[in-house]
């Protein structure tokens, strides 16, 4: 067993490459033939066979064992490696076969790795408090359509300047007190905007009127105010 380096011209150089030290454990289990000391044996090629291949220096002689308890995990090339074909029959590979190990890309000690995380947005508590006011729906008044909407059966008003550091609710309520629909924006930096499809909380178009939001901001504080939405009437095609 060879150890191919990764230098050069990898496979076709030989000048990296390691002789690598092997032991094979030949699992002898059979019930119907035991041994002298009453053991079980298997006469033939099994499941139980394996070949490790270990990172020292080849040897042509090893005194340990394919069990042997010194035999790090770190010190395995490979461990316990079995051929089997397709049709998983019990056969050992025929004499003269060469199989080939190859890694999609090994590491090496010149190896460079590099992470890159986000910094977690602190907001100004009090910058956000003072700008409650600024957190509004736009367009407001909504007259059937908005900048923001990209295809002619869409419907998208927008609640912009939230705090990007802050869990914000926004809850929508008719006239007459009913909650209409609640939605919600998460923490997340970058993102300073909601968007309402005109829908309830049971994905219903909403009728034309007036309407009342209740912005609250986790850490910062609350805020209410009005909207006037003028929704396009549909009219659908089939029945």
């Amino acid at each position: 067993v060879w150890d191919l380096g990764p230098t050069g011209l990898g496979a076709n150089d030989p000048s990296d490459d390691k002789h690598l030290r092997v032991l094979i454990l030949d699992n002898e289990w059979d019930q119907s033939h035991p041994d002298s000391a009453g053991y079980a044996k298997y006469d033939k090629w099994n499941y139980g066979d394996g070949i490790y291949a270990l990172r020292d220096d080849y040897a042509t002689t090893s005194a340990l064992s394919a069990y042997d308890p010194s035999l790090a995990a770190s010190n395995k090339g490979f461990g316990r490696l079995v051929f089997v074909d397709y049709s998983e029959a019990i056969s050992a590979p025929v004499t003269g076969t060469v199989v080939r190990l190859t890694t999609n890309k090994p590491n090496t000690s010149n190896d460079v790795f590099s992470f890159k995380t986000i910094k977690p947005v602190v907001e100004d508590v009090t910058k956000a408090k003072n700008e409650l006011d600024k957190m509004t729906p736009v367009p407001n008044p909504y007259y059937g359509k908005s900048a923001y909407e990209k295809a002619h059966n869409e419907k998208v008003i927008r609640f912009v300047n939230l705090p990007e550091g802050n869990n914000v609710t926004i809850n929508i309520f008719n006239l007459a007190g009913d909650l209409v629909r609640t939605i919600n924006k998460p923490a997340q930096p970058g993102v300073r905007f909601i968007d309402w499809d005109g829908q309830t909380k049971n994905a219903l178009n909403c009728a034309s009127g007036v309407y009342v939001y209740h912005i609250k901001v986790d850490g910062v504080g609350e805020t209410t105010g009005k909207m006037i939405c003028v929704f396009r009437k549909e009219f659908p095609n089939e029945y």
